[in-house]
């Protein structure tokens, strides 16, 4: 994995990116007060990427990575170290081919809404990915899906 972390990424131009940023958008994210989210991405590409994940919920997120194929990095500098990461941006640097699960909390007792951005280089236009937010009943059990 450091190897990844060190490896050359396209670094030209205005921001991060030397190709303007493509960008995937899931317009509803909800966690807190009994909601969770899931978010899973794959890289499709036989190369590695950079991915910024960027949550605009008016709050921190609490991001539990169930699976992951490369290093995430919870400030976009530091490689994650534990089982949770707590903030808005997130940056992932997947392995060619490689694939990303993780559930996101928050642990006031308010639900927080808001949406999600992925952005990458379009050179790499290979990422794709889902959603899941439920509620969940008394017992666990979600009693809301979508």
């Amino acid at each position: 994995m450091a190897a990844l972390a060190s490896a050359a990424f396209p670094q030209a131009g205005p921001g991060p990116w030397a190709y303007p940023p493509s960008r995937i958008v899931f317009p509803h994210v909800a966690v807190g007060d009994g909601w969770e989210t899931d978010i899973s991405l794959v890289n499709m590409d036989s190369a590695p990427i950079m991915v910024l994940l960027n949550f605009n919920l008016g709050a921190p997120v609490t991001l539990k990575p169930a699976s992951m194929d490369g290093v995430l990095h919870d400030d976009c500098a530091t490689p994650f170290n534990g089982d949770t990461a707590v903030g808005s941006n997130f940056c992932i640097h997947f392995f060619s081919g490689g694939s990303f699960q993780a559930k996101l909390t928050y642990p006031g007792g308010v639900t927080q809404t808001g949406w999600a951005k992925i952005s990458y280089s379009a050179q790499d236009d290979t990422i794709g990915g889902y959603e899941t937010f439920r509620r969940l009943g008394t017992n666990g059990i979600p009693d809301f899906e979508a």
